[in-house]
């Protein structure tokens, strides 16, 4: 849960920006914090690894993993979904 409660939150991906961008940014959103402070994505996920995978999967692809003590999954239809993040 963020400070206000929340237990998710979804974001587009948009244009001009990568998977990764928006991955750092719904976290960031999600958790009430500047994307700066977050540990670094490449130290979860290979950032060119994910970006690729981003661009070459069909609107009904997903992909997860726990990114800042976070759910996260991208979907191919361009959203970013976050989720069951624990108090930080």
């Amino acid at each position: 849960m963020n400070r206000n409660g929340h237990i998710g939150r979804r974001r587009e991906i948009r244009a001009g920006e990568g998977a990764t961008d928006g991955v750092v940014m719904a976290v960031s959103e999600m958790l009430e914090v500047d994307p700066i402070t977050l540990d670094p994505l490449t130290r979860t996920v290979d950032a060119d690894a994910l970006d690729a995978l981003y661009e070459s999967m069909g609107p009904d692809g997903r992909i997860s993993f726990r990114y800042a003590d976070c759910e996260v999954t991208v979907t191919g239809d361009g959203m970013v979904e976050v989720a069951s993040c624990e108090s930080q």
